[in-house]
């Protein structure tokens, strides 16, 4: 018996036009849930991302983001996990001595953080799947 279909976002369930076939979840996803299964999409992007997807399915499809460090289910968090700070403080401070930080982000609950002066190309792709950002003018010392 089938208890739960699980679906990677970018790739795998999006379409190259990042984009899915609405009107056929439409008709499947209450065909599932009839049966007793649960819907889940997974992501290594933010929640809010996700989400934006599913508008009016929210309460049928259990969001997985940020690789697993973010679950939701009927729009509320139920699970969250995170670096200590200091883990996150070595990290930044790893890429900033291999001068790396111009492609380095940092993400958190509400936002996805990352030097104002990050590489164009870098910029760019996040953008593109990242809608919550807030740039900072020295990520090293945001960490502080």
């Amino acid at each position: 018996m089938i208890r739960l279909v699980s679906f990677d976002m970018d790739g795998t369930f999006l379409n190259s036009q990042n984009d899915y076939d609405r009107e056929r979840f439409q008709v499947l996803l209450p065909k599932l849930l009839e049966k007793g299964i649960r819907v889940v999409a997974n992501s290594g992007n933010q929640y809010q991302q996700i989400q934006s997807f599913f508008k009016g399915f929210e309460e049928d499809v259990v969001i997985v983001s940020e690789v697993g460090a973010q679950i939701y289910e009927k729009g509320q968090r139920i699970y969250s996990r995170h670096f200590d700070r200091d883990i996150v403080e070595e990290m930044v401070e790893l890429f900033a001595k291999k001068d790396l930080l111009s492609r380095c982000s940092v993400s958190g609950l509400e936002s996805l953080y990352f030097e104002e002066g990050a590489d164009a190309a870098f910029k760019t792709l996040i953008k593109k799947t990242q809608p919550c950002l807030d740039r900072n003018s020295d990520l090293a010392g945001f960490t502080r």
